[in-house]
Protein backbone atom coordinates (compact mmCIF):
# COMPACT_ATOMS: atom_id res chain seq x y z
CA UNK A 1 0.00 0.00 0.00
CA UNK A 2 2.62 2.31 0.98
CA UNK A 3 4.71 1.55 -2.50
CA UNK A 4 1.63 3.02 -4.39
CA UNK A 5 1.46 6.50 -2.23
CA UNK A 6 5.33 6.81 -2.64
CA UNK A 7 4.94 6.96 -6.52
CA UNK A 8 2.22 9.33 -6.02
CA UNK A 9 3.26 11.44 -3.99
CA UNK A 10 7.76 10.99 -3.04
CA UNK A 11 9.26 9.35 -0.11
CA UNK A 12 9.82 12.64 1.27
CA UNK A 13 6.28 13.76 1.09
CA UNK A 14 5.00 10.04 1.76
CA UNK A 15 6.98 10.23 5.21
CA UNK A 16 5.83 13.64 6.27
CA UNK A 17 2.47 12.81 5.56
CA UNK A 18 2.93 9.18 7.62
CA UNK A 19 4.69 11.18 10.29
CA UNK A 20 1.77 13.88 11.03
CA UNK A 21 -1.07 11.02 11.07
CA UNK A 22 0.88 8.71 13.15
CA UNK A 23 1.70 11.42 15.73
CA UNK A 24 -1.84 12.87 15.77
CA UNK A 25 -2.98 8.78 16.29
CA UNK A 26 -0.18 8.06 18.89
CA UNK A 27 -2.24 10.67 21.39
CA UNK A 28 -6.13 10.51 19.77
CA UNK A 29 -6.01 7.03 19.87
CA UNK A 30 -5.22 7.20 24.16
CA UNK A 31 -7.45 10.18 24.35
CA UNK A 32 -10.13 8.46 22.73
CA UNK A 33 -10.16 5.31 24.36
CA UNK A 34 -9.43 7.26 28.00
CA UNK A 35 -12.77 9.02 27.93
CA UNK A 36 -14.10 5.84 26.39
CA UNK A 37 -13.34 3.77 29.48
CA UNK A 38 -13.97 6.93 32.00
CA UNK A 39 -17.63 6.87 30.59
CA UNK A 40 -17.89 2.94 31.11
CA UNK A 41 -16.57 3.58 35.07
CA UNK A 42 -18.87 7.17 35.34
CA UNK A 43 -21.92 5.00 34.46
CA UNK A 44 -20.87 2.45 37.08
CA UNK A 45 -19.11 5.15 39.72
CA UNK A 46 -21.25 8.57 39.37
CA UNK A 47 -18.72 11.24 40.03
CA UNK A 48 -15.88 8.85 38.93
CA UNK A 49 -14.81 11.90 36.00
CA UNK A 50 -14.44 14.14 39.21
CA UNK A 51 -12.41 12.44 40.83
CA UNK A 52 -10.17 11.06 37.74
CA UNK A 53 -10.21 14.75 36.56
CA UNK A 54 -8.44 15.79 39.82
CA UNK A 55 -6.39 13.37 40.24
CA UNK A 56 -4.81 14.00 36.67
CA UNK A 57 -4.70 17.56 37.39
CA UNK A 58 -4.14 17.93 41.05
CA UNK A 59 -1.79 15.30 41.58
CA UNK A 60 -4.38 13.11 44.35
CA UNK A 61 -3.67 9.83 44.38
CA UNK A 62 -4.82 7.32 41.56
CA UNK A 63 -7.27 4.45 42.63
CA UNK A 64 -7.28 1.20 40.98
CA UNK A 65 -9.53 1.76 38.76
CA UNK A 66 -8.02 5.11 37.52
CA UNK A 67 -5.02 2.89 36.98
CA UNK A 68 -6.88 0.63 34.53
CA UNK A 69 -8.37 3.65 32.25
CA UNK A 70 -5.01 4.83 31.66
CA UNK A 71 -2.89 1.57 31.69
CA UNK A 72 -5.35 -0.19 29.39
CA UNK A 73 -6.48 3.30 27.09
CA UNK A 74 -2.64 3.74 26.03
CA UNK A 75 -1.82 -0.09 26.01
CA UNK A 76 -4.59 -0.63 23.00
CA UNK A 77 -3.90 2.75 21.53
CA UNK A 78 -0.94 1.87 20.88
CA UNK A 79 -1.08 -1.87 19.70
CA UNK A 80 -4.20 -0.01 17.23
CA UNK A 81 -0.87 2.86 15.91
CA UNK A 82 1.17 -0.62 15.86
CA UNK A 83 -0.91 -2.54 12.86
CA UNK A 84 -1.59 0.23 11.09
CA UNK A 85 2.35 1.22 11.10
CA UNK A 86 2.57 -2.91 10.44
CA UNK A 87 -0.08 -2.08 7.15
CA UNK A 88 1.34 0.93 5.48
CA UNK A 89 5.10 0.16 6.31
CA UNK A 90 5.50 -3.80 5.59
CA UNK A 91 7.39 -3.70 2.56
CA UNK A 92 10.00 -1.50 4.23
CA UNK A 93 10.09 -3.07 7.54
CA UNK A 94 10.58 -6.67 5.79
CA UNK A 95 13.27 -4.96 3.43
CA UNK A 96 15.21 -3.34 6.22
CA UNK A 97 14.60 -7.21 8.46
CA UNK A 98 16.51 -8.74 5.62
CA UNK A 99 18.93 -6.25 5.99
CA UNK A 100 19.32 -6.65 9.56
CA UNK A 101 19.64 -10.67 9.05
CA UNK A 102 22.46 -10.64 6.58
CA UNK A 103 24.59 -8.38 8.94
CA UNK A 104 23.53 -9.80 12.30
CA UNK A 105 26.61 -9.96 13.52
CA UNK A 106 27.28 -6.38 13.61
CA UNK A 107 23.73 -5.23 14.37
CA UNK A 108 23.59 -7.64 17.38
CA UNK A 109 27.08 -5.90 18.72
CA UNK A 110 25.76 -2.42 17.75
CA UNK A 111 22.45 -3.15 19.91
CA UNK A 112 24.89 -4.40 22.76
CA UNK A 113 27.37 -1.29 22.61
CA UNK A 114 24.17 1.26 22.01
CA UNK A 115 22.65 -0.13 25.40
CA UNK A 116 25.78 -0.29 27.37
CA UNK A 117 26.60 3.71 26.41
CA UNK A 118 22.97 4.53 27.32
CA UNK A 119 23.26 2.63 30.38
CA UNK A 120 26.65 4.27 31.04
CA UNK A 121 25.43 7.77 29.89
CA UNK A 122 22.45 7.32 32.69
CA UNK A 123 24.64 6.56 35.33
CA UNK A 124 27.21 10.16 34.58
CA UNK A 125 23.88 12.18 34.41
CA UNK A 126 22.78 10.79 37.39
CA UNK A 127 26.17 11.83 38.94
CA UNK A 128 25.88 15.07 37.45
CA UNK A 129 22.17 15.47 38.80
CA UNK A 130 23.19 14.33 42.49
CA UNK A 131 26.22 16.92 41.91
CA UNK A 132 23.92 19.84 41.39
CA UNK A 133 21.29 18.50 44.14
CA UNK A 134 18.70 17.35 41.51
CA UNK A 135 16.84 14.44 43.17
CA UNK A 136 13.65 12.68 42.21
CA UNK A 137 12.78 11.58 38.21
CA UNK A 138 11.04 12.69 35.22
CA UNK A 139 7.23 12.40 35.57
CA UNK A 140 6.93 9.96 32.96
CA UNK A 141 9.65 7.53 34.67
CA UNK A 142 7.13 8.43 38.19
CA UNK A 143 3.84 7.75 36.33
CA UNK A 144 5.28 3.98 34.97
CA UNK A 145 6.49 3.41 38.65
CA UNK A 146 3.27 4.38 40.16
CA UNK A 147 1.05 2.33 37.79
CA UNK A 148 2.86 -0.61 38.23
CA UNK A 149 1.62 -0.97 41.62
CA UNK A 150 -1.65 -1.23 40.34
CA UNK A 151 -3.40 -4.52 39.16
CA UNK A 152 -3.32 -3.87 35.83
CA UNK A 153 0.32 -2.85 35.75
CA UNK A 154 0.94 -5.72 33.59
CA UNK A 155 -0.38 -3.63 30.70
CA UNK A 156 1.85 -0.64 31.47
CA UNK A 157 4.75 -3.46 31.31
CA UNK A 158 3.94 -4.17 28.16
CA UNK A 159 3.14 -1.16 26.49
CA UNK A 160 6.82 -0.14 28.06
CA UNK A 161 8.95 -3.02 26.80
CA UNK A 162 6.82 -4.03 23.46
CA UNK A 163 4.77 -1.58 22.18
CA UNK A 164 6.68 1.42 23.02
CA UNK A 165 10.31 0.84 21.20
CA UNK A 166 8.30 -0.24 17.90
CA UNK A 167 5.73 2.39 18.17
CA UNK A 168 8.10 5.32 19.10
CA UNK A 169 11.25 4.12 17.05
CA UNK A 170 8.91 3.72 13.59
CA UNK A 171 7.36 7.41 14.37
CA UNK A 172 10.58 9.32 15.55
CA UNK A 173 13.58 7.41 13.51
CA UNK A 174 11.69 5.78 10.66
CA UNK A 175 9.43 8.59 10.00
CA UNK A 176 10.59 11.90 11.24
CA UNK A 177 13.99 11.12 10.82
CA UNK A 178 12.78 10.64 6.91
CA UNK A 179 11.13 13.59 6.69
CA UNK A 180 14.39 15.40 7.64
CA UNK A 181 16.41 13.22 4.88
CA UNK A 182 14.18 12.65 2.16
CA UNK A 183 11.71 15.83 1.95
CA UNK A 184 14.28 18.29 3.78
CA UNK A 185 17.58 16.70 2.25
CA UNK A 186 19.52 17.82 5.36
CA UNK A 187 22.62 16.14 6.51
CA UNK A 188 22.12 12.75 8.79
CA UNK A 189 23.44 14.99 11.39
CA UNK A 190 20.60 17.32 11.35
CA UNK A 191 18.32 14.51 11.22
CA UNK A 192 19.89 13.03 14.40
CA UNK A 193 19.23 16.44 16.22
CA UNK A 194 16.03 16.79 15.23
CA UNK A 195 14.77 13.24 15.84
CA UNK A 196 16.27 13.32 18.97
CA UNK A 197 15.34 16.78 20.52
CA UNK A 198 11.92 16.24 19.56
CA UNK A 199 11.57 12.08 20.90
CA UNK A 200 13.18 14.16 24.05
CA UNK A 201 10.79 17.27 24.60
CA UNK A 202 7.78 14.02 24.15
CA UNK A 203 9.37 12.61 27.50
CA UNK A 204 10.37 15.61 29.41
CA UNK A 205 10.27 19.33 29.15
CA UNK A 206 11.68 19.76 32.65
CA UNK A 207 15.69 18.96 33.81
CA UNK A 208 15.06 15.83 33.29
CA UNK A 209 15.60 16.28 29.78
CA UNK A 210 18.77 15.81 29.45
CA UNK A 211 18.71 12.44 30.90
CA UNK A 212 16.58 11.38 27.61
CA UNK A 213 18.86 13.43 25.14
CA UNK A 214 21.48 11.18 25.76
CA UNK A 215 19.16 8.18 25.29
CA UNK A 216 17.86 9.73 21.71
CA UNK A 217 21.26 10.66 20.92
CA UNK A 218 22.19 7.01 20.84
CA UNK A 219 19.40 5.49 19.17
CA UNK A 220 19.13 8.44 16.22
CA UNK A 221 22.97 7.81 15.95
CA UNK A 222 23.13 3.73 15.97
CA UNK A 223 20.06 4.22 13.32
CA UNK A 224 21.92 6.59 11.06
CA UNK A 225 25.39 3.99 11.47
CA UNK A 226 22.97 1.33 10.15
CA UNK A 227 22.20 2.67 7.29
CA UNK A 228 18.94 3.46 8.30
CA UNK A 229 17.75 -0.08 9.72
CA UNK A 230 15.24 0.68 11.80
CA UNK A 231 15.66 -3.14 13.77
CA UNK A 232 18.54 -1.27 15.43
CA UNK A 233 17.38 1.78 17.69
CA UNK A 234 14.47 -1.02 18.13
CA UNK A 235 16.49 -3.44 19.65
CA UNK A 236 18.34 -0.63 22.03
CA UNK A 237 14.94 0.76 23.03
CA UNK A 238 13.72 -2.61 23.90
CA UNK A 239 16.75 -4.01 26.28
CA UNK A 240 17.05 -0.23 27.42
CA UNK A 241 13.08 -0.39 28.90
CA UNK A 242 13.52 -3.93 29.67
CA UNK A 243 16.20 -2.94 32.19
CA UNK A 244 14.04 0.05 33.79
CA UNK A 245 10.91 -1.81 34.12
CA UNK A 246 13.10 -4.85 35.43
CA UNK A 247 14.36 -2.71 37.80
CA UNK A 248 11.05 -0.55 38.61
CA UNK A 249 9.30 -3.99 39.61
CA UNK A 250 12.22 -4.85 41.48
CA UNK A 251 11.66 -1.77 43.33
CA UNK A 252 7.92 -1.76 44.04
CA UNK A 253 7.48 -5.65 44.72
CA UNK A 254 10.93 -6.52 46.90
Amino acid sequence: MSERIIRKIGKGNFYLLAFIVGFVLFYLFQVLLMYAGIGIAESKHPGFLLDFEAAISQGYEMTDLMWAVQNLSQFIGEILLAILMLIFLWKDLVKNWSNFKKELKSNLLTILFGFIIIYLLNIAMVMIYDLFGITGTSENQEMILNSLQSSTGIFMILTVMLLAPFVEEILFRKLLYGVVEEKFRLKPIIAVLISAIIFSALHAVDIFFFQYITMALVLCGTYALSKNNIFVPMGIHFLNNSTVIFYFCITVFR
